[in-house]
């Protein structure tokens, strides 16, 4: 993946049960999550971050262009969403920005 490649560290979970055992494992300079996960969605994530990782930025990746369920953009600890078909150049920018 295009952030490996710019060298940084990654680590994958496959729902948001592993994703929150890494986050209580680990520290992280950024969350990227897609809106839907096999045992809940992206938004646990967000929340989960945003309540006991304050400072890290989280991406939500959807793939409506406009999410339709009924969660604002300025959600806390929301930095940024991004399509399903997004181009990995703007992940990565994003994430050079931060």
């Amino acid at each position: 993946m295009t952030l490996q490649r710019m060298g940084l560290e990654t680590h994958c979970a496959a729902g948001t049960g592993e994703a929150f055992a890494l986050l209580q494992k680990n520290s992280y300079d950024l969350c990227l999550t897609d809106m839907r996960l096999p045992d809940g969605d992206g938004l646990a994530v967000l929340d989960y971050v945003s309540r006991n990782h304050p400072n890290v930025p989280v991406a939500v990746i959807t793939a409506m262009a406009v999410p339709r369920t009924p969660w604002p953009r300025s959600r806390p600890g929301l930095s940024i969403t991004l399509p399903n078909r997004f181009r990995s150049i703007s992940c990565a920018r994003w994430c050079a920005r931060l």
